[in-house]
């Protein structure tokens, strides 16, 4: 299984993919690698790291948090800047259009707040209810989870039967959410 929300930041502006994370129960419980395997991902160039987890501790040598998946690197400053994926695409909207990403408004102030209403029932339950129902414990939870994710795509369909958009308008935050976790549902 992918890492949740890893790939919204790559789907959401046009650039460069450094790495790629897998985790695998042979990665011996430290968590996500720097997968060079992939086509086009070159693995940690800049500490030459093999998990992830080291470069949360390059950042802040006390850190014991948890270790998670999108983040964004400061080369230049050593640091993690967010692991929040929401976050990172509010960034990635207008951070780097002056050095020569793809123009765009992704996050429209007259949509911001339709944009955020979407984002927070497909965050819950599609976003995360994949991942909810991938490690339910329990039948039970299993099947809450999978029930809230069809109903949710369900949803989906019924704003997506009238608009081609989710916000009824082009390309934003919203559009992109569910595709990277119902498609390999």
């Amino acid at each position: 299984m992918g890492a949740p929300h890893a790939d919204h930041a790559q789907t959401q502006r046009t650039g460069t993919v450094y790495f790629r994370f897998r985790s695998e129960p042979a990665d011996a419980g430290n968590g996500w690698t720097f997968d060079d395997s992939f086509p086009g991902a070159t693995g940690d160039t800049l500490y030459q790291h093999e998990f992830l987890y080291q470069l949360y501790l390059h950042a802040d040598p006390h850190y014991s948090g948890r270790v998670t998946v999108p983040v964004l690197w400061d080369k230049k400053n050593h640091t993690i800047v967010s692991n929040e994926s929401a976050e990172i695409i509010r960034m990635f909207n207008t951070a780097f259009d002056a050095l020569g990403a793809k123009a765009g408004d992704y996050y429209p102030p007259a949509l911001q707040t339709k944009i955020d209403e979407l984002n927070g029932w497909i965050y819950d339950t599609v976003n995360n209810g994949v991942y909810k129902a991938g490690f339910a414990t329990s039948q039970q939870a299993y099947d809450e989870a999978v029930e809230k994710v069809f109903e949710s795509l369900a949803r989906l369909e019924q704003i997506l039967g009238q608009h081609r958009y989710l916000t009824g308008q082009p390309a934003n935050r919203s559009r992109y959410s569910p595709v990277d976790h119902a498609g390999p549902f």
